[in-house]
């Protein structure tokens, strides 16, 4: 990148991305890219002295959010405080951790006693961080059907796409996922199925070059955006 010209930060991408093929499309590469592509697309709005929702043509009306932060290292009783925090503050939405330490019977009555502690004005998703396979998905979350979830997070492990889909398909919650996803190209399988309603691309594998890419794919697709992490960085991606 020395000596080319920085405001031209999507070409910069292709050539970054065209020099690093033997290195792999993923991993550590892609993410060392995305950190450069990000302060690129930095530099051009500092240097036109705007925030990039505008330069992009965005707008400044409120977003959505969710308290997230329920963690299974909390136990039973801490993800519930913690959600019963964020509703304090006004959180309509909270995410809660399922899968990994607890049992399947455990995630059942972890879900159960938070619907019963928030009620049902207060919408909750719950995050597998790819800890089942689809069977084990199928299993539980047939049973978890019955708290009106607003989703279910990475159920299965980011490549296994035929187990996203097949989740999807026998469950009432919607399954979203893909914070583990590197660029456009990752999430084809999603785009062409139709059966992932929200997708959630982490800028760190891409930059904001491939979520601008991912989110106009989306947008053609039908399908929704809850990018993951770095709030600070993705509200301006939102805002589109």
């Amino acid at each position: 990148l020395l000596g080319e010209d920085a405001t031209q930060v999507e070409s910069l991408w292709q050539k970054m991305w065209a020099a690093t093929y033997i290195q792999g499309r993923m991993g550590i590469t892609v993410m060392a890219m995305s950190a450069l592509d990000v302060a690129l697309w930095d530099a051009l709005g500092r240097s036109k002295g705007k925030p990039l929702w505008e330069l992009w043509g965005g707008s400044p009306d409120p977003l959505p959010i969710y308290g997230s932060g329920c963690f299974r290292g909390l136990g039973h009783d801490g993800m519930i405080e913690k959600a019963k925090r964020y509703v304090q503050r006004g959180f309509k939405t909270i995410k809660m951790q399922v899968g990994h330490v607890f049992t399947h019977e455990e995630d059942i009555i972890n879900v159960r006693d938070m619907r019963e502690e928030l009620g049902n004005e207060v919408d909750i998703m719950v995050d597998v961080n790819q800890g089942w396979n689809a069977e084990e998905a199928i299993e539980v979350g047939l049973q978890l059907d019955q708290f009106d979830l607003a989703w279910m997070e990475e159920p299965v492990l980011a490549d296994d796409f035929e187990g996203y889909h097949k989740i999807a398909d026998a469950i009432k919650t919607p399954v979203v996922g893909g914070e583990n996803h590197f660029t456009h190209h990752d999430f084809k399988p999603f785009f062409a199925s139709g059966k992932i309603p929200i997708i959630q691309p982490d800028i760190m594998r891409g930059g904001y070059t491939e979520l601008k890419v991912i989110a106009e794919q989306a947008n053609l697709s039908g399908i929704k955006m809850a990018p993951h992490l770095f709030p600070e960085l993705n509200s301006h991606l939102n805002a589109c």
